[in-house]
């Protein structure tokens, strides 16, 4: 059966859209790899949508060929792809970040396989880090090793690299508005994992015809320094519960490898948490080393990937780091999460007319 298409008599063949903030520093880049496409420049155009910025990176973007769109406040990503889609003539919506690098093919790639293809939207991830710190490298190999044999995974889907179907961003209503504890949805929407909620909407609407694409990815600016990559994984560690409060059938969708990796990650800190709650000196000082080794034991294939991946540049023991302080982000973000979850039930849905 063929699928839909969108009923405009006339429209453009993709859309790409940019969130940005505060992107100064990349989104030039970012800009450069889109105009740099092996695609048609007639057949596709570029949207840029500046979420508030103060940096006024959008000053950045002189080209006349972008489309660009100044948010009257700060509200998050997904409302800046909304306001991005509604201005968009593009048959097929391509989703990326302003600190993401996109290679030439990127657009040519994402077509091939909407005409070759029976799916509805499709979810890719990344090809490299914009800067070769040991941190970064961490960070996508962690998400490789996660994502290698997917196939399509609700959990790891990516809006940095995201495209789909005009008519189906449309009829889920593209991504969700919602606020918590009765905080006006209009003026500060929740937002930190407009990913997993809009890929769960997508699949409760089409379910099999959402793919994971292995091949075509983007290169990402990574966080290099170690506090913001801890409070960037709490965050979305918080995020991500409050996602399973406010669409319950969540759990229900996709492959579940992810949801009990991340538990198994989380439990193994339990050594820690209890040497805190104990305030003995002696398990104080054992702890932390228990749990530590037991997320080297939880990790070894992960770690051994790694290990594989790399040059040796960088001695394992710096990675076996990384994971403790991504364990501990993970469990204060998922504490934390459970009490921002319950808001959801005080909070306001904005539904788009």
């Amino acid at each position: 059966m063929a699928l839909p298409r969108n009923p405009r008599e006339k429209y453009l063949q993709i859309s790409i859209i940019v969130p940005c903030y505060n992107a100064k520093t990349t989104i030039e880049k970012c800009v450069i790899s889109l105009l740099d496409q092996d695609f048609p420049k007639e057949d596709y155009e570029i949207i840029i949508v500046d979420d508030a910025s103060t940096d006024n990176c959008l000053d950045l973007i002189q080209d006349d060929h972008i489309k660009k769109i100044k948010a009257p406040s700060n509200k998050g990503p997904g409302v800046a792809r909304n306001l991005g889609a509604e201005m968009a003539q593009g048959e097929i919506l391509a989703f990326t970040d302003s600190d993401c690098i996109a290679p030439s093919h990127w657009l040519t790639k994402i077509k091939e396989g909407f005409d070759n293809g029976n799916h509805i939207a499709v979810f890719a991830g990344y090809n490299g880090t914009a800067r070769n710190s040991p941190l970064e490298n961490f960070a996508l190999l962690e998400c490789r090793f996660r994502q290698s044999a997917l196939t399509y995974h609700l959990e790891l889907s990516s809006t940095s690299n995201f495209s789909c179907y005009r008519f189906a961003f449309e009829h889920i209503k593209g991504f969700p508005i919602y606020s918590i504890w009765g905080k006006d949805p209009l003026i500060k929407p929740f937002w930190g994992s407009e990913d997993l909620e809009i890929a769960y909407l997508l699949y409760e609407a089409y379910e099999d015809k959402i793919i994971w694409d292995n091949e075509n990815g983007v290169t990402h600016h990574f966080h290099s320094e170690i506090v913001k990559y801890a409070q960037q994984q709490a965050f979305f560690a918080s995020a991500s519960i409050v996602s399973y409060f406010k669409y319950p059938n969540i759990g229900n969708a996709g492959e579940s490898s992810g949801r009990s990796s991340a538990l198994s990650q989380i439990f193994s800190l339990f050594p820690l948490l209890l040497g805190l709650l104990g305030f003995k000196w002696s398990v104080f000082y054992i702890a932390p080393f228990a749990s530590y080794l037991l997320i080297v034991v939880a990790n070894t294939k992960l770690l051994k990937f790694i290990n594989e991946q790399t040059t040796g540049s960088f001695p394992r023991w710096l990675y076996s780091s990384y994971l403790f302080v991504r364990n501990i982000s993970w469990t204060y973000g998922f504490i934390r999460g459970l009490f921002w979850g319950p808001g959801v039930w005080f909070g306001k849905t904005h539904e788009p007319i």
